[in-house]
């Protein structure tokens, strides 16, 4: 497991750039190339987590409450959700992702929700007589603020269950360490040495970095994206 102190002094010394032992001793107070190097690293990490948005590292669960007559819910104001991206509306076999219990049941009571677009959404239960309608909640929808929505309102108060995408991982301070699995730390090291190598000439050096991302980018794909299932026999 690498720390991002560990990944900056990792990047310096397999950069052969820097002359001697000079490495950084913190990641931040530092000046000039080794300012640089931190700088690299940490637009490293987040870059390699913007490569995908089905990294398996950023996606979380969520159960939150929703309250009688109120339909539309902010991930932040109303579930307190970290670093909350996105909502995940399906899961990787295309089910619907969301479901609801009536809280004062419980879990017996659970049953998902049927998924549909905001355009629909809004073009046919939220028009006329069914836009205020109360009872059970049986469908979803993101609204064009990002709010998960119910339909119809709620009628008591009830428990949602589902799954989001979160934002990157910001690197900040010696000990942050990487959320990905720690064997593949290494590829944050090979890509800020690509990143630095659009400032530096590393026309020697630029290939075998190239080759290593992609070797361990591809690995990392292996193990961190959702699996492609066939649905049926191939003609």
């Amino acid at each position: 497991m690498s720390t991002f102190l560990q990944l900056c002094q990792d990047t310096v010394q397999e950069s052969g750039t820097v002359q001697g032992e000079n490495r950084p001793s913190a990641v931040t107070g530092q000046n000039g190339r080794l300012a640089d190097f931190v700088r690299w690293v940490k637009d490293a990490w987040i870059d390699i987590q913007n490569q995908r948005t089905t990294w398996l590292w950023l996606q979380s669960e969520f159960e939150g409450g929703i309250t009688s007559a109120a339909s539309r819910y902010d991930a932040i104001a109303d579930f307190s959700l970290t670093r909350w991206a996105e909502w995940k509306t399906h899961d990787k076999d295309g089910y619907e992702a969301v479901s609801i219990f009536k809280t004062s049941v419980g879990a017996t009571d659970e049953r998902r929700l049927i998924w549909r677009p905001w355009d629909e959404f809004n073009r046919t239960l939220l028009f006329g007589a069914n836009r205020t309608r109360v009872d059970r909640p049986s469908h979803y929808t993101v609204d064009t603020s990002g709010k998960l929505t119910f339909w119809p309102a709620p009628d008591a108060s009830y428990t949602v269950r589902g799954t989001y995408g979160k934002a990157p991982q910001v690197l900040a301070a010696n000990g942050d360490t990487p959320e990905m699995p720690s064997r593949f730390h290494k590829l944050i090291v090979y890509r800020a040495l690509l990143i630095g190598s659009r400032y530096d000439e590393a026309l020697n050096q630029y290939p075998l970095w190239l080759m290593e991302d992609r070797k361990r980018l591809s690995e990392l794909e292996r193990d961190q994206l959702p699996a492609i299932e066939l649905s049926g026999p191939l003609a």
